[in-house]
């Protein structure tokens, strides 16, 4: 995937079909994709897909193509993709998240399903599974096991911090890039990604500029604000230890450098984690390998398919 030309990675992405959705809820509009499974296939296992921070549901696209009996929806979260930003202007909560999948899930009607997510996706995706776990039949994670953490003694310093961006936000200004490739060059230098797949990205996360011309971010700036609080890591592995759905991780050689090794191998104990897969690649694995990818997240599902 990381050599495809532009061409030939649109024309894979259009093999099959996707459709747009909306759902309409309380905290506002939640965007997403619909990828529905083959049409020879009966009963297919359905998939909730969470994007990382700054992506949004098109990440998954690369990697839907090699779950084809699956039916898939990947949504943005608020202030990501086409969803809504959450009103007010105060801090995107961490726990927030789980409201909104509670309010996606219950528009979808699944009352069971697989959960997939990567990085925040992850993160929230296991929060959900200790919080909710009669509604999974699996867990499927790609670099997000758990929340970050930090240590109680840190608390006050971290309110004092995050107060501080939120004040210092109306200061800045969106950038406004004058052409779709231009943000891609940017996303794909920030995030370690080949411009093909960082496009992917871009194409969801951008505006017409107002007045233009040029394109600015769709995403709320307040996503870039210092988190006001963090569970400790003690309270994280507490919530792994909740985990009762079958887990699959998935994770790049080399880690990301937001990765503690030692609290990891703690977690995945705690979590009681099936099989542990190592893919030599950067953060954005279902998208840079989607088939070595595709292929491990394939058979977990199978094996917890719908009896």
């Amino acid at each position: 995937m990381a050599g495809a030309s532009l061409r030939q990675l649109r024309e894979s992405l259009m093999s099959r079909k996707c459709t747009e959705i909306t759902l309409e809820t309380r905290n506002g509009k939640i965007a997403g994709l619909h990828w529905p499974a083959a049409s020879a296939i009966e009963n297919p296992e359905r998939v909730l897909a969470l994007h990382g921070w700054l992506d949004n549901a098109a990440s998954f696209k690369p990697l839907v193509e090699h779950l084809p009996a699956c039916e898939i929806v990947a949504i943005d979260f608020p202030g990501h993709g086409h969803s809504d930003w959450r009103a007010g202007k105060l801090w995107y909560h961490f726990v927030d998240y789980l409201e909104d999948l509670s309010l996606a899930t219950a528009q979808l009607g699944w009352k069971k399903f697989h959960l997939l997510g990567h990085s925040l996706g992850g993160a929230i995706a296991c929060l959900w599974a200790a919080a909710r776990p009669a509604t999974l039949q699996s867990l499927s994670i790609i670099e997000g096991l758990g929340p970050l953490t930090d240590k109680a003694e840190n608390t006050a310093q971290r309110l004092g911090q995050a107060l501080s961006s939120l004040e210092s936000l109306g200061n800045k200004q969106l950038r406004i890039f004058d052409s779709i490739e231009q943000a891609a060059l940017v996303r794909a230098k920030s995030g370690d990604l080949e411009l093909d797949l960082a496009r992917i990205l871009v194409e969801r996360s951008l505006n017409p500029a107002i007045p233009g011309p040029g394109w600015c971010w769709s995403t709320d700036p307040r996503l870039m604000l210092d988190n006001p609080n963090r569970f400790t890591e003690p309270q994280a592995l507490s919530l792994m230890a909740a985990i009762t759905a079958p887990v699959l991780l998935l994770h790049g050689d080399p880690l990301p450098d937001f990765i503690n090794v030692a609290a990891m191998k703690e977690r995945i104990t705690a979590a009681r984690v099936e099989k542990v897969v190592c893919i030599k690649g950067h953060h954005h694995l279902h998208m840079q390998h989607p088939q070595a990818v595709g292929v491990e997240i394939a058979k977990h599902i199978r094996k917890y398919q719908q009896g």
